[in-house]
């Protein structure tokens, strides 16, 4: 009589194969299914278990370990979940998957939990987990790998190939985060003077991070503005582009475009910077390299820290970064009792209520933004 099943070794786990003899399958099958066993015994041993339960798994990710199932997930052209959230016309750049890939090998996947059988894993395990994570790591990135898990186990609930979500109810571990520092006036006055560069290397420099200052732009919206979106007549910048990383080019956050007006002081400074410039053309870059590149997160970072240093800020020990530009500009036009519905909308923090007001906006709406900006280097 034939074997009711077989059973072969195939990268490190056995897979078997359902013969009709097994009394679970009407024909002899031809796709291999996982045990999620490494060893042989362990598998025969699966394999005794489901001939005695009776029932053949209609859904073979019910058997995968968290190690096989998570296999695909994050690289960018297998992924499940980020290609159904692209079917859907959802935002998803290489980058964010790269991140979310490097911490699945990183802290999950190297943890006894991706050895656990995804049907079998309870809440439990999810909770134990997180232990181990916050005993190796900090708070925040403790939060941030169970949070791939997260996702991990969300899409499989949705695709309807587990019955539960064991991470369900697990929450964030709670921490004091370090505030973001801000600058004050005096500094931005110090950092941006009307006359020479500054703190800054050169004209490129200290035009990238006025620009910042002024507008609350992100870094990634600044990196991949071009010349054709400054309105040099009207005194705006089109924000409609923002660089992912790479070569990636995409939609700001949120997909939100918006206009944002500057003074008459920025376009004298974007007027200096594009005479020294040698790529001047409507579709180059404002801040570019001479053979056409956008400048990158490298040149971002050591630019902003070496201007600090010759600054004499000490933008360690008061958490300042380039993002601190962004939450400046905003204390400073808030307090100056700014419709906060409008700041939201220059910086690009609309919600769909918001969005709804910003429609009936024109530019002179909003001019007011430069104006009060403006005022910091006022006498």
């Amino acid at each position: 009589m034939r074997r009711t099943y077989y059973l072969i070794q195939r990268g490190g786990f056995w897979y078997y194969r359902l013969n009709r003899e097994s009394g679970l399958v009407e024909k002899d099958e031809v796709t291999w299914h996982t045990t999620g066993c490494e060893n042989r015994h362990d598998a025969e041993n699966y394999l005794e278990d489901l001939l005695a339960d009776g029932h053949h798994p209609d859904t073979p990710a019910k058997r995968q370990s968290f190690l096989q199932y998570s296999a695909p997930f994050f690289l960018w052209d297998r992924c499940p979940h980020i290609r159904r959230l692209r079917e859907e016309g959802k935002s998803f750049t290489r980058r964010h998957a790269k991140i979310q890939r490097q911490r699945l090998e990183n802290h999950i996947l190297s943890d006894p939990f991706a050895a656990k059988r995804l049907s079998e894993i309870t809440r439990a395990d999810v909770l134990d987990l997180r232990s181990r994570l916050l005993a190796k790591n900090a708070p925040a990135t403790a939060n941030k790998a169970l949070g791939v898990v997260k996702v991990i186990f969300r899409e499989a609930l949705y695709r309807e190939e587990i019955p539960r979500d064991p991470a369900a109810g697990v929450g964030k571990v709670k921490y004091r985060k370090e505030e973001r520092g801000v600058f004050t006036a005096e500094e931005l006055r110090r950092l941006f003077p009307d006359h020479g560069y500054g703190p800054w290397r050169d004209v490129r420099d200290c035009t990238c991070f006025y620009l910042a200052a002024v507008t609350g732009l992100r870094r990634g919206e600044i990196l991949a503005l071009r010349w054709q979106h400054i309105d040099f007549d009207r005194q705006c910048v089109a924000v409609c582009e923002a660089w992912k990383g790479g070569k990636e080019m995409g939609p700001p956050k949120w997909d939100h475009l918006r206009v944002v007006p500057i003074s008459s002081r920025t376009i004298d400074r974007l007027y200096r910077l594009r005479a020294g410039s040698v790529r001047t053309a409507l579709e180059d870059y404002v801040f570019g390299y001479d053979d056409g590149s956008h400048i990158g997160e490298t040149w971002w970072r050591k630019r902003f820290c070496a201007a600090m240093e010759r600054a004499g800020i000490d933008w360690r020990a008061r958490h300042l970064s380039p993002h601190s530009f962004r939450h400046t500009i905003n204390t400073i036009v808030r307090n100056s009792g700014q419709d906060p519905a409008k700041i939201r909308a220059i910086l690009g923090w609309m919600d769909e209520a918001v969005q709804e007001n910003y429609t009936h906006w024109d530019l002179d709406h909003l001019k007011a933004w430069a104006d009060i900006v403006d005022s910091i280097w006022e006498p």
